[in-house]
């Protein structure tokens, strides 16, 4: 695996007195990694899918079809109607 990555912090004390203190931290940090070797061509647990030349803080979801119900009630009809209509996934 390789990691590389910068942390940098910015702190001041703003107002100091002997019973007050107010100071602001500033932290900033950006990490890039890379898996470089794994045992097999791939392996998924959960929302992680491990390859070669991704990171290992990539997440992974599966696609399929997702259909919903909706109930609609009209205040002026006694019985209420369902609908059901197929939502787009992201593959398509």
């Amino acid at each position: 695996m390789y990691n590389q990555g910068i942390e940098m912090r910015v702190a001041v004390d703003v107002v100091k007195s002997p019973s007050f203190v107010w100071n602001i931290d500033v932290n900033a940090s950006t990490v890039k990694n890379e898996i470089t070797k794994l045992p097999q061509e791939e392996i998924i647990s959960g929302t992680k899918k491990l390859m070669v030349g991704k990171s290992i803080y990539d997440f992974w979801l599966r696609t399929g079809t997702v259909l919903t119900r909706l109930t609609v009630r009209h205040s002026t009809m006694p019985t209420s109607r369902t609908l059901s209509r197929r939502l787009p996934t992201s593959g398509s």
